[in-house]
């Protein structure tokens, strides 16, 4: 009895060992973005150090024009698979909502992060609620026209921002 014990539990473990796998797979391929290359008005750094081996966050890099780039970071509740999931899904409904606006804009004007973030919430919203879960993002544009950083906050850990020609580190 103590053998077949012994054997489940091994089992068990081999099924978590792999669900820790597939998870930090999906993390690494679609949640992690980088930066876009040629960004000459523009310095980004990005690291994410999960608490676990595999976590819901993620963040990713958007151009919106040559002057104009949007980030997202975001969190997931909770740790593997489900979290894992949870931020392609979000991921996959914010692209979505980006292509929806890119394809009805109105005189090459770029949607408001606040407009994004609204789309996202209402495409998502009845998923997260059913699944008992929810996410925390901050959804941000530097405009290099107007030398400006705006976001939307949704929950998330304060921003940090760093000014390298002043030195200058302030929370937003």
């Amino acid at each position: 009895q103590s053998k077949r014990l012994r054997a489940a539990e091994e089992k068990l473990e081999k099924a978590r060992q792999h669900e820790i796998s597939v998870s930090s797979t999906i993390q690494r391929t679609l949640l992690l973005g980088s930066p876009p290359a040629g960004l000459d008005w523009l310095e980004i750094a990005h690291l994410t150090i999960p608490s676990q081996q595999v976590a819901g966050d993620f963040y990713d890099f958007i151009p919106q024009s040559s002057s104009a780039l949007d980030s997202l970071v975001a969190d997931v509740m909770g740790k593997g698979i489900m979290a894992a999931f949870m931020g392609a899904a979000l991921k996959s409904s914010l692209l979505k909502a980006l292509n929806e606006f890119r394809f009805s804009m109105d005189h090459g004007r770029i949607s408001k992060p606040e407009s994004i973030v609204q789309a996202v919430h209402d495409n998502m919203i009845h998923q997260m609620e059913e699944l008992e879960t929810f996410v925390t993002l901050c959804y941000g544009r530097f405009d290099n026209m107007a030398n400006r950083f705006t976001f939307v906050d949704c929950g998330h850990v304060r921003t940090i921002f760093f000014q390298a020609g002043t030195g200058s580190v302030r929370l937003l």
